[in-house]
């Protein structure tokens, strides 16, 4: 068993690779999806187009072919965003609920850190739905603003994810 776990100390960081996966080719699929699925339950037919490069990774963009009111649209535009961060709750609660596994809540962490990083990326860099909401409900907020609110989120949660993934090397260490 401790060979196991020095092994796995040893590969950590393969864990941490699921967090690009997540950001480029998991998290785009299920934050479209939460925009379709709020169309479907409006009635909405739409085109979707996605796009895919290994470096950008996937890419969609939904184009609802109905009338939307200004709170039908704010709802669709916000499923998006709130299927990705609600996965990324759910990936970081079951890091903790597994929190003295081996190598599970670095796996966890990982992807709930993608899941989480992706729902604002585009805020970050000065686009995205976000920002189409604020013109909706017209208020005008300069994209650094927001792109600086983000990248404070996006900071904090990094910061979260290696005080666990210290925490778990603890843990391991500890089992050795």
């Amino acid at each position: 068993m401790r060979r196991i776990i020095k092994r796995i100390l040893e590969y950590e960081e393969l864990a941490i690779l699921f967090f690009p996966i997540v950001v480029l080719y998991i998290a785009p699929i299920f934050h479209e999806l939460g925009h379709i699925l709020i169309l479907k339950l409006f009635s909405c037919s739409m085109n979707l187009r996605m796009s895919f490069s290994f470096a950008t990774g996937l890419r969609g963009h939904i184009e609802p072919l109905c009338e939307l009111t200004p709170v039908e649209a704010i709802v669709t535009l916000w499923s998006g965003i709130f299927m990705t961060l609600i996965l990324s709750l759910m990936f970081f609660f079951l890091a903790r609920k597994w929190r003295k596994k081996v190598f599970v809540p670095i796996v966890m962490d990982a992807t709930a850190l993608g899941f989480f990083v992706s729902s604002f990326i585009d805020t970050l860099l000065g686009k995205g739905d976000i920002f189409f909401i604020l013109k909706i409900v017209e208020i005008d907020v300069p994209s650094y603003v927001l792109s600086f609110i983000t990248a404070v989120l996006i900071l904090i949660a990094f910061v979260y994810f290696w005080r666990s993934l210290t925490e778990e090397e603890e843990i391991l260490e500890e089992k050795i």
